[in-house]
């Protein structure tokens, strides 16, 4: 829901003609560029990721971007650490009928491990509901429950709700996410987790397809702690966890849909034995500045970021299989440089333009969480972030969805926005609902470093396309294209609706760049309390 403000005295310069400012031909040339073979899929620490690094870093130079201070050719090196499981690794569950050994990638895969993630003696597990613990909302799975030593094992999702107060309604929180679990879990002493996929919210669950999503290496930046033992269970598995106790797996969806979840002990036991293949290499974020036009706004910021890194490829049979990612996000960072070349001629920008090609999105928003722990320029100096995540590909959109910006006054903004470009508030289906999509992308990465965030997606109202028929155009690509080498830069692309909603992105951010006054999250937000240690920290 969109509420409709008063105040929007700057919005002028908006018209018609702007919005081709983007160059459909032009695009289509960077998006099939850094989609081609020879990019090898983008890889975070393959060479596809330097490829891409230079030729994006070629283009800020070509279009006079500023480098920030202490940087060498827009490159902010960013330390990271890849672990690759073996098949031997053992992981054993103990109960008292027997001694079951797993199979990784068959019965489980690991979510968050390395070297140190060993357990040579059995330990004990216990059920954590949805291992939340949310003081706002007065809900803690944890209460009463001792997890010190443990391993901590919890279902997928939230409390259900129709009530926008308890858990935000029907939309995922960050709650939901597993990392977030998996630190509740150990800030209460736990050893480690074990998620459990929650069925009830898939219409269709494919094991095959998570263990493959969760088959390749996994990144973490180098200077976070050793890794805990965090893995995701196969459901069918589930009957091992819970014999002998008061519940079943069924018991607990039960539970679930009728809102009564509860925590409790179990009387199995696991032992873990990880090996690894273990590497430390360097990713690399792009960065550059476009100072702004007015004396008195120019020092502060706002950035612009998409994430440039894909898949990568995989040696097989002989041959490379190669994931090229045009849609996921070539065809971003392609807007990103085609508002650049814009920009840069028309320096129509009143605070001064960050723009950012982050690495490591696909590994868990690394490279985003990297600048935010070594930030080029000041996070407290910062208005907002825009991010690019994707562009229109089917036909010309007549609605944008603000994702994330309902948090702070950018809701202000993006509504003027719609009203002056005649478009509708866009509303994702229910299937992008249930994914958490503000957590999906680098968005949530600045947000959780204080910065008011939103990424600015399509909706399902089209020119020419009804949105049943748009819809199943995005569900097809979700489930045959999506991190598959079919994600290829072809005619399916509609290179002139990318531009236009490229386009809107360009108007939408220079509105924020000359908004009147601090852009702040909305009273009691979650992300607020960033916001303010920046400033008192001036970081």
């Amino acid at each position: 829901m969109y509420k409709v403000f008063l105040k929007i005295p700057f919005l002028l310069f908006i018209t018609a003609i702007s919005v081709f400012a983007i160059n459909p031909d032009s695009l289509k040339k960077i998006t099939c560029e850094l989609a081609s073979d020879k990019m090898l899929g983008r890889g975070t620490g393959q060479k596809g990721e330097v490829l891409a690094a230079e030729y994006i870093a070629a283009k800020f130079s070509e279009h006079g971007l500023i480098k920030p201070a202490g940087l060498t050719d827009y490159y902010q090196y960013v330390p990271l650490h890849g672990s690759t499981p073996k098949e031997s690794s053992q992981l054993k569950l103990f109960r008292g009928d027997g001694t079951f050994r797993l199979n990784i990638h068959k019965d489980y895969v690991p979510v968050s491990y390395g070297d140190p993630t060993f357990i040579p003696d059995t330990i004990e597990i216990v059920f954590a509901g949805y291992g939340i613990s949310a003081p706002e909302y007065d809900y803690d799975d944890y209460h009463f429950l001792d997890v010190e030593n443990k391993v901590v094992v919890v279902l997928g999702g939230e409390p259900l709700s129709d009530n926008e107060t308890f858990f935000d309604g029907r939309n995922l929180t960050h709650y939901s996410l597993i990392e977030n679990k998996r630190k509740t879990a150990l800030a209460r002493g736990a050893t480690g987790l074990i998620f459990i996929p929650n069925l009830a919210d898939f219409d269709v669950f494919n094991w095959e397809k998570l263990s493959d999503l969760y088959s390749s290496e996994y990144v973490r930046l180098a200077s976070e702690v050793s890794s805990s033992f965090s893995i995701i269970l196969n459901p069918v598995n589930s009957h091992l966890i819970f014999s002998g106790s008061d519940y079943s797996y069924e018991t607990i969806l039960s539970l679930h849909k009728n809102g009564n979840m509860t925590s409790f002990p179990l009387k199995t036991s696991l032992s873990f034995k990880g090996k690894f293949e273990e590497r430390d290499f360097l990713g690399i974020n792009v960065i550059g500045m476009l100072e702004g036009s007015d004396d008195d706004l120019k020092d502060e910021y706002v950035l612009v970021t998409a994430h440039y890194d894909h898949l990568g490829y995989d040696s097989i049979n002989n041959g490379v299989k190669i994931f090229n990612g045009a849609l996921d996000n070539a065809i971003g960072v392609a807007g990103m440089l085609e508002i650049i070349r814009d920009l840069s001629v028309s320096r129509s920008n009143k605070r001064s333009i960050i723009f950012a090609a982050v690495t490591a999105e696909e590994k868990g928003l690394l490279g985003s969480v990297y600048y935010t722990q070594n930030p080029p320029y000041l996070l407290y100096k910062t208005v907002a972030n825009v991010n690019i995540d994707g562009l229109c590909f089917i036909d010309t959109l007549k609605s944008l969805i603000g994702i994330g910006a309902d948090k702070s006054e950018l809701n202000e903004i993006f509504t003027g926005f719609l009203k002056d470009n005649e478009l509708k508030p866009g509303i994702l289906p229910d299937y992008f609902e249930n994914t958490e999509a503000f957590a999906r992308s680098d968005q949530y990465a600045f947000a959780r470093a204080g910065i008011p965030s939103a990424l600015l997606y399509e909706g399902l109202d089209f020119k020419n396309v009804s949105p049943e028929k748009a819809l199943n155009i995005i569900t097809d690509y979700m489930i045959n294209r999506y991190h598959t080498p079919l994600d290829i830069c072809d005619e399916t692309i509609n290179f002139s609706a990318a531009a236009f909603h490229a386009a809107l992105i360009k108007d939408f951010l220079l509105r924020v760049a000359e908004y009147d006054g601090e852009i702040k999250w909305l009273p009691g937000n979650y992300y607020e309390i960033a916001r303010l240690r920046n400033k008192a920290e001036k970081r």
